[in-house]
């Protein structure tokens, strides 16, 4: 199925979540935001919040600095 991740279309595995989708994309579940649909998510949701044909995800990665 597609998603739209960061304005781009990506093919996803039907039912995967968006921990599995942030695992595909290499990205650490611990260092992102994640917005669904228009509305944030609370990281302790990822492994249960299952993508649908058509979801749009923002994700932002942060960042340290020094």
């Amino acid at each position: 199925m597609t998603i739209t991740a960061n304005g781009k279309p990506r093919l996803v595995s039907d039912g995967a979540s968006i921990h599995e989708l942030l695992l595909q994309l290499e990205l650490a579940p611990e260092r992102v935001v994640v917005e669904h649909n228009g509305t944030p998510l609370r990281r302790e949701l990822f492994g249960q919040t299952r993508l649908h044909a058509g979801d749009r995800l923002e994700i932002a990665q942060m960042v340290g600095g020094g």
